[in-house]
């Protein structure tokens, strides 16, 4: 049996990624780990084909949701584009476009809540990603409890 046989595929692909991203490594080396993650059935992020798909279709959904920002919506058409995806190709290329049965679109937190700034939104997202982390069986308990610290700091508990 040879020794490539005995390797974790996930290492191997974390060191594939890693040489993709270092800076000190030619370009033909970058190729040639790109085409093995390709290969592996993975790309540089490590993202299967289904889980570019469903990357691909959110950020379609966000260039085309009103309460996206400009620049959050070119950031988007900027990641499409390096994923080799077009942005009007698909179904989701619509979902921003959908009626509301006939009735305005809202603001950002529905029409009883002023509009939000784009600081309080990202304060939103942050604090989220917090609260995510408290939740996640696959982050380490020094990451939870720098997470649990930030919440309280914030009232976020």
């Amino acid at each position: 049996m040879s020794g490539v046989a005995k390797k974790n595929p996930e290492r191997v692909a974390a060191g594939l990624k890693a040489t993709i991203h270092n800076p000190q490594v030619s370009q033909e080396a970058k190729t040639k780990a790109r085409e093995r993650l390709h290969d592996m059935g993975l790309d540089a992020t490590g993202a299967t084909g289904a889980q570019n798909k469903h990357v691909a279709g959110g950020l379609k959904a966000a260039i085309h949701n009103p309460r996206v920002s400009e620049e959050a919506k070119q950031k988007d058409k900027e990641r499409l584009h390096n994923m080799g995806v077009d942005i009007d190709e698909g179904p989701s290329a619509k979902l921003g476009e959908h009626s509301l049965g006939g009735k305005e679109k809202q603001p950002h937190g529905g029409a009883s809540h002023p509009e939000v700034t784009a600081e309080e939104r990202e304060e939103h997202h942050r604090l989220g990603g917090y609260k995510a982390t408290l939740k996640n069986p696959h982050t380490s308990q020094e990451a939870k409890d720098r997470a649990k610290a930030m919440l309280e700091q914030h009232k976020a508990l």
